[in-house]
């Protein structure tokens, strides 16, 4: 780390010592998080433990500059009962570790994932450890030595699961916590009248509904679509960036007659299916995750570039889910895949495509008959919530 950026944490941590300063009473759980990622993946446990007791208080302590947005906008909706701070790094006390298991009040704190610092480790001295979402494949022996300060974890796979017992360490289950906020956003986008031309559109439709989500134009190169398109079925392209050049690149490879929806809500989507359009780029922000409910096959985008988007969101929907083949950084990917491996597959070449746009689906449901399967992730996931925090104690 070079002496500017040494300089701007000094100022990080300094300007974000401690927010939000609470009333003696000690907080009843205390959370890290590093990255926007990991806020998602313990948000619902934050939720419950601040709806569940409405006398406790919680802390977080975040480690990036990127999350503490979003830190302080969970922290609005719980006024006087969040108190938050930035983990410092750069202290160079000898007592520093003592000050931070002081300044954490909780008797319990809650890691994601793998930020092992030394200043959170020597907390296993005076507070309860938990680890959310551990993924410990291809991990070496000092790593499983550390894991041994957790009183428990929760892995991310079945896999995780076996390794973790393996080495005797206690572990409570398989979860990705993030399901229950996606299944909660799908239930909401479902019983609302937004998008009411593109779901009667889709829910009408007798065809399959193909979804393109977060597409590249690595994606594009990669997988020849112009091959496989059908006046049987409708196909919704999401670039996952939405400038003008990525429309422009995803035209280059789609019909020549795709039409552009910039506004959802505004687009007359019947009269265009009714006049022979079978192919759409959406450009309209931050819908994705709110329409999957009403596609039958989700092709993912990213797998031919650094590494695969979200898998979750479309899976919890109901959809058979695809993807290109890098898929080593997604913890999503192997919590599926050791659920029910045949709801995700990879692509590996334009060769495989085929089987993506030839799947056969015995049944189509879209819409309100998903509700109870979008429903079942939050109702399974609550019950190990519950065990995580301590309420079934």
């Amino acid at each position: 780390m070079g002496i500017k950026r040494l300089r701007q944490r000094a100022i990080f941590e300094k300007s974000n010592n401690l927010k939000v300063d609470l009333d003696s009473s000690h907080a009843s759980h205390c959370f890290h998080v590093s990255s926007q990622g990991e806020l998602e993946q313990v948000y619902a446990l934050i939720e419950k433990a601040l709806r569940e007791n409405n006398l406790e208080n919680i802390e977080i302590v975040y480690t990036s500059s990127s999350v503490r947005k979003n830190v302080i906008a969970l922290a609005s909706l719980y006024p006087n009962r969040v108190r938050y701070f930035a983990l410092g790094l750069l202290s160079f006390n000898p007592f520093s570790f003592y000050a931070l298991s002081q300044k954490i009040t909780a008797d319990t704190v809650l890691m994601c994932r793998y930020d092992f610092f030394p200043e959170l480790l020597f907390l296993s001295f005076s507070k309860r450890l938990i680890l959310l979402n551990a993924r410990v494949q291809n991990k070496g022996r000092l790593y499983f030595k550390v894991l041994k300060l957790f009183n428990f974890i929760v892995s991310s796979s079945d896999k995780d699961e076996a390794l973790l017992k393996s080495e005797g360490l206690d572990v409570y289950g398989v979860a990705d916590f993030r399901a229950m906020r996606i299944s909660d956003r799908q239930v909401a986008s479902v019983s609302c009248f937004d998008f009411k031309n593109f779901k009667k559109a889709c829910k009408s439709w007798e065809g399959k509904v193909f979804c393109f989500g977060s597409s590249w134009k690595s994606d594009l190169e990669e997988i020849k679509f112009k091959n496989y398109f059908s006046n049987e079925n409708l196909y919704f392209f999401f670039p996952h960036q939405l400038n003008d050049l990525s429309i422009i690149e995803h035209l280059k490879y789609l019909p020549s007659n795709s039409k552009v929806i910039k506004v959802l809500d505004r687009y007359d989507l019947v009269s265009d299916i009714e006049n022979g359009a079978r192919v759409f780029i959406v450009s309209h922000m931050g819908v994705l995750c709110d329409l999957y409910p009403y596609f039958d096959l989700v092709y993912i985008g990213g797998g031919f570039g650094k590494s695969i988007h979200s898998v979750l969101e479309p899976y919890v929907s109901g959809a058979l889910v695809f993807c290109g083949p890098e898929v080593n950084r997604s913890s999503e990917f192997d919590f599926i895949t050791s659920r029910e491996p045949k709801k995700l597959k990879k692509v590996q070449s334009s060769l495989d495509m085929e089987s993506f746009f030839c799947q056969n689906i015995s049944f189509v449901r879209r819409g309100e008959d998903r509700l109870e399967h979008i429903k079942s992730f939050k109702n399974e996931h609550e019950v190990l919530v519950k065990k995580v925090l301590g309420f079934n104690e």
